[in-house]
């Protein structure tokens, strides 16, 4: 429903003869509103005082969307919804909603309909349909969203590397987003079908992380897609995964510039992460100072933030803030509170993986010609530690 609003502006000449004007109806470009001007007082006076409805202000100005910048010619149905307003000099229309940008619009004021239904048999023969098409322009939008990291951070990676982290510093659009994505070898040639194009692509709930996985079926051996194709990677040889910058973000803006990771490629890692092998820095008590994990080989970035935890003697989590350094050879955890003198245990999910898929428990690629190979049933392992007194 349309809302209507009368306002009325005493007029000390309205009894002298209005003075012909040319009647127009021009969209106001500061206040976004749709005006018909020119129109004699005794008209505006009678209007203000007569109970009009929906159907009635529609039949005299009645605002359409017609097509859009693409070309479209039709004209929508029915008329934007907004409110009405007569004053001493004009006739305005408040849309309900803000015009939109990029849109065609047209404004129709029915004079013939308007002279009628104020019974002005003397003015209806300079009534005329009168139309206005006007629009708002789209925003230049300049590029702001850029590509802050991909991980692994390392510049070495396996030949039967799984996967990639792409961050982004603003959500990004989605749908079809491979053909932004390339995996160019050290000749410049772009290696063909690397990665596992999904229709539920993999991001994290606000858009900004997306998991990019090689074909699974190109690395894990006795599968036909390994057997046909080979590995995507060769050992030995140098590539760059390029980000294109045409990629839009969720506001429809292109990245600021085109982002490469590049790497070389080293032998394949058919070995799981062994926690027995980890190096732990223990803080002191009473402090917050960091405790430390380091590995042997940079384990999966995602998993490191999530699958290690620390508990007290009471079992309760400890609150902190956890990180990854040294190109994730390093996971660190900063508590909230101050270490106390107390047992505590760091927690590791077996499903902690290195950069081959290779997990605690299990590897990304049995060979199961020579049996299950070494499997873990346990779903946790644990390193305990106690503050140092100083």
């Amino acid at each position: 429903m349309a809302t209507f609003l009368f306002i009325w502006v005493a007029i000390s000449s309205l009894s002298q003869t209005p003075k012909d004007k040319e009647v127009e109806v021009l969209f106001n470009t500061n206040l976004s509103t749709i005006e018909v001007v020119g129109l004699d007082r005794h008209s505006l006076f009678d209007l203000a005082k007569m109970e009009i409805t929906q159907d009635h202000w529609t039949s005299i100005l009645a605002i359409y969307v017609k097509g859009n910048y693409a070309g479209q010619a039709s004209v929508s149905l029915l008329p934007v919804l907004g409110k009405y307003t007569v004053t001493a000099t004009k006739i305005l229309f408040h849309p309900r909603f803000p015009f939109s940008q990029g849109i065609n619009y047209t404004a129709k004021f029915n004079a013939p309909y308007f002279y009628s239904l104020l019974n002005r048999s003397d003015l209806l023969r300079k009534g005329e349909v009168i139309e206005t098409h006007f629009n708002i322009p789209l925003e230049k939008k300049l590029p702001s969203t850029k590509v802050t990291h991909i991980y692994p951070s390392t510049d070495s990676l396996p030949l039967n590397q799984l996967k990639f982290y792409i961050h982004f510093s603003f959500p990004m659009k989605t749908g079809n987003i491979y053909r932004y994505i390339k995996l160019i070898d050290e000749e410049g040639n772009i290696v063909e079908d690397p990665f596992l194009e999904l229709n539920r692509e993999l991001w994290d709930q606000e858009k900004r992380r997306l998991t990019l996985w090689f074909d699974p079926g190109r690395i894990k051996r006795g599968l036909a897609p390994h057997a046909l194709l080979g590995l995507p990677l060769q050992q030995g040889r140098s590539y760059t995964l390029l980000i294109d910058k045409e990629w839009t973000d969720a506001d429809g803006k292109q990245l600021i510039t085109n982002f490469e990771k590049r790497f070389k490629v080293i032998g394949s890692d058919r070995s799981s992460p062994d926690h027995q092998a980890w190096t732990l820095t223990t803080p002191g008590v009473h402090t917050r100072e960091t405790v430390e994990l380091k590995f042997p080989e940079p384990l999966d970035h995602a998993l490191l933030l999530r699958l290690i935890k620390i508990v007290d003697s009471k079992n309760q989590t400890i609150e902190g803030d956890v990180k990854t350094w040294e190109k994730e050879h390093v996971w660190s955890f900063h508590p909230k509170k101050n270490w106390e003198n107390d047992q505590y245990k760091i927690i590791i999910d077996t499903k902690l993986e290195d950069l081959a898929g290779n997990n605690i428990q299990k590897l990304f690629d049995m060979d199961t010609t020579q049996g299950r190979g070494p499997y873990f049933s346990v779903k946790e392992v644990y390193i305990d530690f106690r503050p140092i007194v100083n």
